[in-house]
This record gives structure tokens, C-alpha cells and sequence, in this order.
């Protein structure tokens, strides 16, 4: 059998490697598209009723709290705003975010008192199908401090003696 000439030889070799090159873009955009389709980057919180019914709900594995807001819940990064790693723990005594360092936040992570240097930063939420969902890679960073915030309920919890965790993302009321 006669070889080919080798100009073809070489003609042949570049699209052989054109259509690998080809089909490997083609497969890494099937594997982008349904790992996409797969993962969407919600996580479910729970049901609509039992979010509005807690009022506050510290989802430890998410590290963020969602706050029943009507008509919509508000989702909660627990950052204190003021020492990078401290966080927040939710006072039920006084319904407000109370820090190490004697960061305040009202209810809805508006800054009320202390160090901090801005509000709560928050991160995207969603209602779908009767469940309460967040997006925890979407944060919405906050610029600065409000000059609007609710009243406490009550007293506050840790100002006597440091804050103390009852359980997971809630602070000990005050004796």
C-alpha cells in the first residue's frame, strides 16, 4: 500500500485534532449546563408557615438566620460587622442581633448600637411552593449604618455578663 503524500498526512492529523478539541468543548459545556441544572444554589429553609411561626430561624449549617418579615422572610449573615469571624447572636428577650463586642442590630439586621461599622448583610431569599429558600453565594453587602430601626421588646441579653449560647445562634436571656 502507497503512503500519502505528507502535506495530506499532516492535513488529516490537524482535523483529527480539531474535531477532539470539538467534542472535549462540547462535553465540558453538557457537564456545565447540568451541574447548573442540577445544583441550583437554593437551599430550602423550611415551610412558609413554620418560618412564620418561629419568627426567627438560625440555620447553623448555612450560617445565616431568616427573619419572618411580612410579606416575605429577610435572610441574615450572622457577621458582627466589627471583628472578622465574630457573630451575632439573636436575643429573644429584646427581638435584636447582639454582638461580642456589644454590636446591636435590630430585628431586621439594622444597626442600632456599638462598634459596628454597617448593617447585617444579607443574602438572597425566595418563597417556592409554600418553602422559604436562600441563596447563601448571593450576599447583598450593606454600605454603612441605619438611622432607622425598631424598639427593643425587652431586655437585652449579655449586658451584664458575656453573651452565652444557648443553642445554635440564639443568646441566654438575661436571669
Amino acid at each position: 500500500m502507497e503512503r500519502p503524500p505528507p502535506d495530506v498526512v499532516d492535513t488529516l492529523r490537524r482535523r483529527r485534532r480539531g474535531a477532539s478539541s470539538l467534542v472535549l468543548l462540547v462535553g465540558l459545556i453538557v457537564v456545565a449546563v447540568m451541574s447548573s441544572l442540577l445544583r441550583s444554589g437554593w437551599d430550602t429553609v423550611g415551610t412558609v408557615e413554620a418560618a412564620r411561626a418561629a419568627g426567627v430561624v438560625y440555620r447553623e449549617d448555612l450560617r445565616l438566620f431568616v427573619v419572618w418579615e411580612e410579606p416575605k422572610p429577610v435572610a441574615l449573615l450572622p457577621d458582627a460587622q466589627h471583628v472578622a469571624g465574630d457573630r451575632v447572636l439573636f436575643c429573644e428577650s429584646s427581638g435584636w442581633f447582639v454582638g461580642p463586642h456589644g454590636e446591636m442590630f435590630d430585628r431586621l439586621g439594622r444597626y442600632a448600637d456599638g462598634p459596628a461599622s454597617s448593617d447585617m448583610d444579607r443574602v438572597a431569599v425566595r418563597i417556592r411552593d409554600g418553602l422559604v429558600q436562600v441563596r447563601p453565594d448571593k450576599v447583598v453587602r450593606t454600605m454603612g449604618r441605619s438611622t432607622m430601626r425598631e424598639e427593643p421588646d425587652g431586655p437585652f441579653c449579655g449586658a451584664v455578663e458575656p453573651l452565652r449560647e444557648t443553642r445554635p445562634g440564639f443568646a441566654a436571656a438575661p436571669a
